[in-house]
């Protein structure tokens, strides 16, 4: 027989060792214990990255939220709202404007009953001026038109001398509310506001 090399002793010295069954279950255990311990930092660290999902998602929606409100606060406290005189200039503009127009009606009519039922669109109901009683027009007609945003009526009136008005009803919303009543003169347009039975009025003169 020859002689084994000193490696090849080593090798067949440990092919023969067997583990005693305490020290087999020993490294079994030891071995189990870190896979828990592993999976539990696993879980752990699954757990701080939702938490701290959430946090930030969270954080994100307060300071959207009092972004919203400082905005809001500034607007309503450095952003001066226009005066009532402000504001009845410009419905007096728009009114000069659409009168100036002279669009085509688009209901033909010569009494606020007619034009009553068939302005179906309109959320108020037309009304017969008490300010106008004595006067003596014709209406001609109607059409829709709009107020401060708000959907009107262009009526359409005519004296006995044939000079053409525009008579215009809108509803009386807090804006227009606090309108004083007064008489302005637009691009050479005499124009009057006033109010009556929550309906706001504006006729425009073309008279000379």
């Amino acid at each position: 027989m020859k002689d084994k090399s000193l490696s090849n002793h080593v090798k067949d010295y440990y092919q023969v060792q067997k583990l005693t069954p305490e020290k087999l279950e020993n490294l079994l255990a030891q071995t189990s214990e870190r896979r828990s311990a592993q999976a539990e930092t696993e879980t752990h660290s699954q757990v701080v990255t939702i938490k701290r999902k959430w946090f930030l998602q969270r954080n994100y929606a307060i300071a959207a939220s009092v972004l919203f409100c400082f905005i809001a606060m500034y607007q309503f406290i450095y952003v001066n709202p226009l005066s009532p005189e402000q504001i009845g200039l410009r419905v007096a503009q728009e009114i000069a404007l659409n009168h100036n127009k002279q669009l085509a009606v688009e209901f033909v009519g010569n009494n606020l009953t007619y034009l009553r039922n068939e302005m179906h669109k309109l959320d108020f109901s037309l009304v017969a001026s008490k300010k106008m009683a004595q006067a003596n027009f014709t209406i001609a007609g109607a059409r829709y038109c709009s107020i401060q945003g708000q959907l009107a009526a262009q009526i359409k009136l005519i004296d006995k001398q044939g000079r053409r008005y525009t008579l215009y009803q809108t509803h009386l919303s807090d804006t227009l509310q606090s309108l004083p009543a007064t008489e302005y003169i637009v691009n050479g347009v005499p124009i009057e506001q006033w109010r009556e039975q929550d309906v706001f009025f504006g006729l425009a003169n073309t008279a000379s």
